[in-house]
């Protein structure tokens, strides 16, 4: 539904100006909304091989949702501040999720068991169900509209020009320096994982000590490191504009080198003359491997509880997202996301990194 806010409004009076109450839009409605609908096919199996000492559990499933709710653009001459939900398409998902679950070990003093899980998820629009439709800028881009929905490709896809280079591979510059990017838009990749692993272990020492450890792998999806754009752009104080071969080249090769560089300073000239935004080098791979969680818990022995009246009693010491290990991005953390809440967008602009935490804790049961 359309929607309106109150707000301040300074007008004039007679004798200056007076501060009275004022209503503005908000939300631009759609009478023609209509709800989504959609089918999903399953096939899966477990089973149980070894003496169930390894265990599997596998599904593929493929999903089509009609009429998908989104959030779109709305020009500004419009008189909106805020996109506008419409029914975007018809869209599917598809991929598999599979559960490995073995125990390597069991013993009186030592125990072992592992656990894998792996998941994919290819995610289309397969077209916008109006005619002559193509392409859907997505609301909430603040910093730079690099998001598309588009048919054929994921959902909020990310877009960009890119720089042209000649037959040898290097980049080209018109004669004041300035790079050269291609007027057509290319897809560089999809906002969303589209392949999770986990890995965990869990020891069992003596019957009383357990330690667990788990990795996260994620995979396959961009992010707009728009800080890093804004500091090489604007600021001037990103490592790559300030290397000693960029502000005093020593050498033919050092020149060469800070030529190139010229592409991250976010300025570019079309090949028909055209100024615009050099983003695409700022889209980067968010793949990553992160030490996500490790605990050690201790199972009191059942005579040093008689005085509590307690059944049983475990003390853990935990930490969590403790390291990330390896990482395609050059910002600070790769899973941050200023607009999560925004249908897709993904940006690092300025976005705190998940917090390190260290716990302990003591469950009693009685």
């Amino acid at each position: 539904n359309q929607t309106y806010t109150v707000v301040k409004v300074t007008q004039p009076t007679a004798s200056g100006t007076t501060t009275v109450s004022g209503v503005r839009t908000v939300n631009f409605g759609n009478p023609n909304l209509e709800p989504e609908r959609g089918e999903e096919f399953e096939l899966g199996f477990e089973g149980g091989f070894l003496d169930n000492r390894l265990a599997v559990d596998f599904t593929y499933y493929n999903k089509r949702t009609d009429n998908l709710l989104q959030a779109v653009s709305v020009a500004p001459s419009a008189g909106f501040l805020s996109g506008r939900t419409e029914n975007l398409g018809d869209i599917r998902n598809t991929g598999v999720e599979l559960l490995l679950t073995a125990s390597v070990l069991q013993g009186e003093r030592f125990g072992w068991e592992s656990q894998l899980n792996l998941a994919t998820n290819r995610n289309r629009l397969l077209s916008f169900g109006q005619e002559g439709m193509i392409r859907s800028v997505l609301s909430g881009q603040a910093y730079g509209a690099v998001q598309e929905n588009r048919a054929g490709y994921p959902l909020g896809g990310f877009w960009a020009q890119l720089p042209v280079r000649d037959a040898g591979g290097a980049y080209t510059f018109n004669s004041r320096g300035v790079p050269v990017i291609d007027t057509a838009f290319t897809y560089l990749g999809s906002p969303a994982p589209t392949r999770e692993i986990g890995f965990s272990n869990t020891f069992t020492l003596f019957r009383n000590v357990r330690v667990f450890a788990q990795l996260d792998y994620k995979a396959g999806n961009k992010i707009f490191n728009y800080k890093e754009y804004n500091r090489c752009r604007f600021q001037l104080n990103c490592e790559r504009v300030n290397d000693i071969r960029v502000l005093a080249p020593a050498n033919a090769a050092d020149s060469a080198f800070a030529r190139d560089v010229s592409i991250y300073r976010g300025q570019a000239v079309t090949v028909t003359g055209g100024t615009a935004n050099l983003f695409a080098p700022y889209i980067e791979d968010g793949d990553f491997l992160k030490l996500r969680d490790v605990s050690v818990s201790f199972t009191i022995p059942q005579r040093y509880l008689s005085f509590t009246r307690a059944t049983d009693a475990t003390l853990t010491l935990a930490g969590h997202n403790l390291a990330t290990l390896w990482t395609a991005y050059s910002g600070i953390d790769p899973e941050v996301n200023t607009y999560g809440g925004r249908n897709f967008v993904r940006v690092d602009a300025y976005a705190m990194p998940q917090n390190r935490r260290l716990s302990a804790s003591i469950n009693l049961n009685f």
